[in-house]
């Protein structure tokens, strides 16, 4: 019976130990990180050591920078509005574009 136990406790142990060194590894796949290969790399072969294990976790813990995404482009020929004033003259804006476009 007191086998039973031991070896209970040593696989429970045994078993906490390999979720605690594969952390890095389980928090990237969970966040969706931007580098999950290197994060899996790096925590399998370098998490031995406390450097490599905290290297992992802070490249799991990394946000994915945020996609930018360009809808329309406003060519240079384009006319500015309000092209003129309520008093019938161009705005600043278009008197500049008139000098600048000759």
């Amino acid at each position: 019976m007191d086998t039973l136990i031991g070896l209970t406790v040593v696989t429970m142990l045994v078993v906490a130990g390999v979720a605690a060194y594969l952390l890095p590894t389980l928090v990237a796949v969970l966040r969706h990180a931007p580098d999950l290969a290197a994060v899996i790399v790096i925590n399998i072969l370098l998490g031995w050591c406390v450097l490599g294990w905290v290297l992992a976790m802070v490249l799991a813990m990394r946000r994915a920078a945020p996609s930018i995404q360009v809808i329309g482009q406003v060519n240079g020929n384009v006319p500015v509005w309000p092209v003129e004033t309520k008093r019938g003259e161009p705005c600043p804006a278009q008197r500049l574009l008139q000098s600048r476009n000759g």
